[in-house]
């Protein structure tokens, strides 16, 4: 018989999930730090491709082909391809009318 009860189920990683939430927000709306309790989290100034797809809910291959299309910027560093946050914010607001011509 199954019981009803979930004493034995493990505990969820919500707070978790929350932070990072937190931190993804945080990134967005451009605060540099983010503070939780006593720690200090510095958020990163630069982004992979699969982070920048992550953070647009967009797939890495379209920020691949918005790259080869000149609308979104990286910055490289050796081999690696980034994107400044603030690059993904400008593409953001020149694509939703609320940026001004650049």
């Amino acid at each position: 018989m199954i019981s009803g009860s979930n004493k034995s189920a493990a505990p969820t990683s919500q707070p978790v999930e929350a932070a990072r939430a937190n931190d993804t927000v945080s990134i967005v709306r451009g605060s540099g730090v983010s503070v939780n309790g006593d720690a200090v989290a510095v958020l990163p100034l630069l982004v992979d491709v699969r982070q920048a797809a992550k953070l647009m809910n967009i797939s890495a291959g379209t920020v691949r082909n918005l790259v080869l299309r000149g609308e979104l910027r990286p910055v490289r560093l050796g081999r690696r391809v980034l994107f400044s946050v603030e690059e993904l914010r400008r593409f953001i607001a020149l694509r939703t009318g609320a940026g001004g011509a650049s």
